[in-house]
């Protein structure tokens, strides 16, 4: 996995929390059923499996996500996809620490050849 995957995987888990606290701020107000707002979080999820919106390398946190709304409350969903979005951001900051410490290493040697 390099940093381009994980930023995309991260910008995904972003956009689905804030669309669940969407779909649960309008549905608040309405008193819907969890079930029904678990069908338009099914929606939004097909919807962007389908277009690719997040890239290609979200299909499977998408097929992931379409298991937990399925099997999860939404309150659950909510703190699984918080710990994953994270998990994601600490992965991330790791690589990029990583890659500068290459990048240093290297123009390091590069310098003591001159």
């Amino acid at each position: 996995m390099n940093i381009k995957q994980i930023s995309e995987i991260k910008n995904f888990y972003t956009h689905f929390l804030a669309h669940i606290k969407f779909v649960e701020m309008s549905y608040g107000t309405h008193l819907k059923s969890e079930d029904e707002m678990k069908r338009e979080l099914r929606e939004w999820l097909n919807e962007h499996k389908e277009a690719r919106t997040f890239g290609d390398n979200v299909r499977h946190e998408i097929f992931h996500m379409l298991n937990l709304v399925a099997s999860e409350s939404v309150e659950q969903l909510v703190k699984k996809i918080a710990i994953f979005e994270k998990n994601c951001e600490s992965i991330h900051l790791e690589m990029e620490s990583e890659e500068f410490m290459r990048r240093n290493i290297f123009n390091l040697k590069i310098n003591s050849l001159y």
